[in-house]
């Protein structure tokens, strides 16, 4: 772990470097792309959206050897090619609305504003300057992306599923990996911590990309330059939800809505990548490129998995719709619906073809899954998550909801009179509807709520954005005061919780068991396991590879350069597992993908399993694990006692670090 005091000023470099690349590299691409002169807003947006679609396309193939999803969106821009050259399509032209010159230069400083901004927001949940450390994020799911980041940079393989005993069992897994790659590609370039870089490095180029996107979308309204900056800031860096204290201690229903929909880009990086193409479809539509519009809804599947489900049958409805209502011509309705349908099926045959198990390969009783899924829909659950999620949604909309009445009069006009409002409310519905069909119909596997949820809060800070932009042309004074009170609202908010984050990140882990630990994790093997209790075990998501302890790992960068210092699960799922039909077969497979329960099945195989507990010594001395983490429940078994040399204890977290003497 870095001491230095200018760790900060280093990875501000890196921020600043990368941003300045990802835009230069994009601008080669928009060259020839771009017929006429865009407003800087667009032109800056489009340039780092080329560009770092570029980057990503390029790095994932060079490190999977092309086996990665990453080849859908040069599977769409075929398609584009086919249908501008079918029918002649001019280069594309993106005009601006704006009405008003804004120098390149002042917009240049302003976005170096808002970067800096997004950078020290960031450092500051997780950088103790005095003393030049770091802490460990109080986020579980950014210590999960970067052991993803780190097995896809090292192995070359597309998969959460992580296996570094043997890399090649694992199989190209669907899951969200277009901001993974970002990181990923920034840490090789730099050599530098992917935790550390995923929070300054990737998490402000995110912020401002998306900013630079909604400043890019006020053009559109012709509002002020200083009210498209503050509502802009607002929505990326702090989001448009407001929670009222006094609803929301009247029932978990409210209070929950800040699980995501309190959750910003820089916070939460899944959001990245739904923002950034929905974004761009925007900017095409408004400029009557309806077909480019179309290939950036569709990668939005291939940006993440999740979304695939409510994407596509969206696509299919409003594509009907458009056609009908005479919004796009026969021959776009016919190549949207071909498009639609050929990612649908590059999806599911790179996943069957690269894959190497899948829900359905799990069990050979379809009819008993089939069954049980009906069960589920017609449950009291998938009513709770209807009503519940739409109650949910309406409440973080109802300031907006109150504006939108106070504008009632003007509605019609800005339907039709900008073009992009009614098709984006239209859009943004009708996901949500799909997702939460989805969700319904897959309520069993405990990832099922994102196929909703997700886009919910994207959707919702899209809706609110647009109101808040139409508001301006109702009155430019009230709007304003909605505006501002929304903002220092927001503002007190924020800050709470960024002090709170730092606090809660300061207390994962003490500082001593950390530097301590720092010494003795350089030039071991970074081979190491970790054990739960049993009773750690029973949620959802804890036969996940991912669900794991020992976080504090990821702040550290093994010497020998082989692997990233990752720990496996070793646990004992024995009782586990629900008795649920659905739920047992989706825990089964998690198992089943952990590399120690591969080495116990290959021991049952074989006529070798004796014990789980005989097992883990056996992986332990076979593998040369040279670490085991052991969680605050949890006991060491006695066979492995034997081998420890040196334990840590973790005041904090109760983790205790056994160091094991194993051989070389």
């Amino acid at each position: 772990m870095t001491t230095e005091l200018n760790l900060i000023y280093i990875y501000y470099f890196y921020l600043l470097i990368s941003a300045i690349v990802i835009r230069m590299i994009g601008s080669l691409v928009t060259k020839r792309l771009i017929s006429i002169e865009q407003s800087p807003a667009t032109k800056i947006f489009l340039d780092m959206f080329f560009g770092l679609i570029m980057l990503v396309i390029v790095y994932s193939i060079i490190v999977t050897n092309g086996i990665t999803i990453s080849l859908g969106y040069i599977f769409l821009f075929f398609l584009y090619l086919i249908y501008r050259n079918f029918y002649h399509v001019e280069q594309l032209e993106v005009a601006s609305n704006f009405t008003r010159i804004i120098f390149s230069k002042s917009l240049y400083i302003e976005l170096a504003v808002v970067i800096s901004i997004f950078f020290i927001a960031q450092a500051y949940s997780i950088v103790n300057v005095t003393e030049g450390l770091l802490y460990i994020s109080n986020d579980p799911d950014r210590s999960l992306f970067s052991d993803v980041i780190g097995f896809m940079n090292t192995t070359g393989v597309e998969s959460y599923k992580i296996d570094y005993i043997n890399p090649k069992s694992v199989g190209a897994s669907p899951y969200h990996y277009f901001e993974l790659w970002v990181t990923g590609l920034i840490a090789t370039l730099f050599s530098s911590n992917i935790l550390t870089t995923d929070f300054l490095v990737s998490a402000p180029i995110f912020g401002l990309m998306i900013y630079v996107g909604f400043r890019a979308l006020s053009e559109i309204f012709n509002v002020s330059r200083m009210y498209s900056i503050i509502a802009s800031f607002l929505v990326v860096a702090m989001n448009l939800g407001v929670q009222f204290p006094w609803i929301d201690n009247q029932h978990d229903l409210f209070d929950r809505t800040e699980v995501y929909f309190q959750l910003t880009v820089l916070e939460y990086s899944k959001f990245f990548a739904i923002y950034l193409f929905q974004i761009a479809a925007i900017i095409f539509y408004n400029n009557k490129r309806n077909i480019l519009a179309l290939m950036c809804l569709l990668s939005i599947p291939i940006t993440n998995i999740l979304m695939a489900p409510s994407i596509l049958l969206s696509t299919g409805i409003i594509l009907i719709l458009g056609y009908h209502k005479n919004k796009i011509s026969i021959k776009q309705f016919y190549f949207g619906v071909l498009a639609t349908l050929s990612i649908a099926l590059f999806i599911v045959f790179f996943y069957q073809i690269f894959g190497i198990e899948g829900l359905l390969r799990s069990t050979t009783d379809h009819v008993g899954l089939i069954s049980a899924v009906v069960d589920s829909i017609i449950s009291v659950t998938s009513i709770n998550i209807l009503v519940g999620t739409s109650i949910q949604i309406i409440y973080m909309l109802l300031p907006f909801i109150i504006l939108s009445i106070w504008m009632r009069k003007n509605i019609l006009n800005y339907l039709r009179d900008i073009n992009i409002v009614a098709p984006t409310l239209l859009w943004t519905f009708v996901v949500i509807l799909m997702g939460l069909i989805s969700w319904v119909i897959l309520q069993k596997h405990y990832e099922s709520a994102q196929l909703s949820i997700k886009y919910a809060f994207v959707a919702t800070s899209l809706v609110s954005f647009i109101i808040i932009m139409l508001a301006y042309s109702k009155n430019k004074y009230a709007s304003w005061i909605f505006l501002l009170i929304i903002f220092f609202i927001k503002l007190d908010y924020s800050y709470l919780e960024l002090n709170n984050k730092r606090i809660e990140s300061a207390n994962l882990y003490s500082q001593e068991f950390l530097m301590d630990v720092d010494e003795e994790f350089r030039g071991i093997n970074p081979r190491g396991v970790f054990i739960r209790h049993n009773s750690e075990l029973q949620a959802r998501r804890s036969k996940s590879v991912l669900a794991r302890i020992g976080h504090f790992t990821n702040l550290y960068t093994s010497k020998s350069d082989l692997y990233p210092i990752y720990p496996m699960n070793i646990s004992d799922f024995t009782g586990s597992i629900s008795n649920n039909y659905i739920e047992s077969i989706i825990a089964q497979s998690d198992i089943n993908s952990i590399p120690f329960y591969k080495f116990v099945n290959n021991q049952l195989l074989n006529n070798k399993f004796e014990s789980i507990s005989n097992s883990q010594y056996d992986f332990i001395i076979k593998y040369n694990i040279n670490y085991l983490i052991l969680s605050p429940l949890a006991v060491l078994p006695a066979n492995i006692s034997a081998l420890v040399k040196k334990i840590y204890f973790d005041s904090k977290s109760g983790e205790k670090l056994y160091f094991l003497n194993v051989g070389s």
